[in-house]
């Protein structure tokens, strides 16, 4: 098990409900873009590369959760960066190598 502090730089497995969500975000905002424009000044338009479930990811982490599944075993808050302008806010994962959980960051 790897130890997690604020600040650490993980990887973050994308689940394919994460993946949907933002196709649909980005989606949207390709489809109301024209309209927003005008009408919303501060309209920020979700923009992205391709994203599927089991991508990893760059994550920082936020917060961790002291025994959040149990003595010895905690759970983490991040923001995971997505290859666009837009991020995904990922809680209470645990580490392991399945889609919606974290790993440490082995090799550059």
């Amino acid at each position: 098990m790897t130890y997690a502090f604020k600040g650490l730089m993980v990887l973050y497995r994308l689940t394919e409900g994460d993946a949907l969500a933002t196709r649909k975000r980005r989606e949207d905002a390709r489809q109301n873009i024209e309209k927003m424009h005008d009408s919303a000044p501060g309209f920020q338009a979700h923009v992205g590369n391709k994203v599927g479930g089991g991508d990893r990811i760059s994550m920082i982490v936020t917060r961790v959760n002291q025994d959040e599944f149990g003595p010895g075993n905690f759970g983490i808050n991040g923001q995971a960066f997505l290859d666009g302008n837009d991020s995904l806010w990922v809680v209470s994962v645990q580490e392991g190598d399945q889609p919606g959980q974290w790993e440490a960051i082995t090799n550059g």
